[in-house]
Parts: structure tokens; sequence; C-alpha cells
């Protein structure tokens, strides 16, 4: 039986960008200026009532006050502009991740076919049909603890020739430091009046079927990839396709 194996998967670091580091500085820029001006105050009230102080000396002191509450609006107003700044990069930090996950999965899928119209090309070829899987993509659903997964299969030759088969997914990652592997089937959350999903999935389609489904994942459980395995109902013709789909998590 042939086996259509994927080229291997590159693990990619986004490093997040920290703009609080920044506010924290302004912000503490702001409690300097502050203690000044309240020991400014103190200071000039004591000297005029201790020393006798001149109108002229405690006039003085008053503008030097007036100046630094000037000095401490200007930076109140910076610091809000620092937070705006922050605020911006933050969301401009968050759209060119989610942008690196979507090429990433992008670039998979297409090494993925790549390999399997060389296969296709092959004289040899016991996968004619071009049966590959395409899309893979993990996103959170929101307010919950559940995660939709989607799978695409799919056929690259042209024809209207149709495939029928089962499809095997276990899902692979660590738990307290151990490997575990875990049925596809045992994560899914089936709603209510739904139909379970089961163990080997019955696909039948032309041209590509979509396999999705909303997943729980256990407590602490880590998921790493998705090995997936395809086998076909012809006697005459059995066909393999097995692959290992990295777990790339996206937001929505």
């Amino acid at each position: 039986m042939a086996k259509v194996k994927g080229s291997p998967q590159y693990r990619m670091k986004v490093v997040p960008h920290r703009p609080v580091r920044n506010l924290l500085l302004w912000l503490l820029l702001g409690l300097l200026i502050l203690g000044a001006i309240v020991a400014t105050y103190g200071y000039a009230q004591y000297r005029a009532n201790q020393l006798g102080m001149s109108p002229e000396a405690a006039a003085k002191l008053r503008t030097e006050r007036d100046q630094i509450v000037k000095d401490l609006a200007s930076l109140r107003q910076q610091l809000t502009q620092a937070q705006m700044n922050a605020e911006v990069d933050r969301k401009a930090s968050e759209d060119l991740r989610q942008r690196l996950l979507e090429r990433r999965e992008q670039i998979a899928q297409l090494e993925r076919e790549v390999s399997v119209y060389r296969m296709m090309s092959a004289r040899t070829s016991r996968n004619p049909m071009g049966i590959s899987f395409g899309t893979f993509s993990v996103k959170p659903v929101d307010n919950s603890d559940l995660y939709h997964m989607k799978l695409v299969v799919q056929k690259l030759a042209e024809g209207d020739d149709e495939f029928e088969g089962l499809l095997e997914s276990t899902l692979v990652g660590k738990q307290g430091g151990t490997e575990q592997k875990l049925p596809l089937a045992q994560l899914v959350v089936t709603p209510e009046g739904g139909q379970p999903l089961a163990d080997k999935i019955p696909v039948d389609f032309k041209y590509f079927q979509n396999i999705e489904a909303d997943l729980r994942l256990p407590e602490g459980f880590e998921p790493e990839r998705m090995d997936v395995k395809l086998v076909s109902s012809s006697r005459r013709n059995p066909l393999v396709v097995e692959q290992q789909l990295e777990w790339v998590q996206a937001d929505d």
C-alpha cells in the first residue's frame, strides 16, 4: 500500500511585543513629579511659616510650583499618548502573529500537495487520484473551553471519479511531561440531538470533504499534532494515505 508522507514541519516562534515596560516607566516618572510637587508645596509652606519668608520669595516658590504642575500635566498627556501607542502596537503585533500562522499553514498545505503531485506523476503511483489532506485549522470557541477543528480531505486529480474510505484521527500531545495519544472521537463535543463522531469517519466525495468538530481537551494536555490516516474502501486498488498535521492554534 502506498503511503503519502508530508514534508517535515519546522516550528516557528513568534516573540510577543511587550509595550507595558514603557508604560511603567512613564507612570513611574509621573509619580516622581507628583511627589516633587507635594514636597515643594510643603517645604514652601514650612519656610514661609517658620522663617518669615518675604512675599516675593513665597511668590517665587509658587511660580516654581505652578511650573511643576504644568510639567506634570504635560507628562500625563504623554502618558496617555504612550498608552494609545501601546494598544496600537499590541493590535499590530497580534495581527502579524495571525498572518504568520496563516502563512505557516498555507506553506504546509502546499508542501503536502506538492508531495502528492510528485507521487501522481510517478509511473508506479498507487495514488492516481491525488488523495491528500488540505487545510487543517484550529480556533478557540468564544466564551468556552472548546476548540473548533476543520480538516479538508481532497482529490487533486481532475475528473468526476468518487472516492470512498474511512478516516482515522489521533491527537498527539503531552500531559505531565508524558506523550499522550487521544482518539479524536473521545474529544469531540456532540451538540444536542447530533450524531456522535465515529472512531473511523466515513468519507465520500468527488472533489473534497470538510471534517469539522468542536473539541474539549483534557486539563493540562498540550496538543502538538494530529495524526491522520485515510484508508480507501476499494479492494481492487487499496490506498492508505497518512499524514502528521501540526497543531497550530489561531485566534478569531
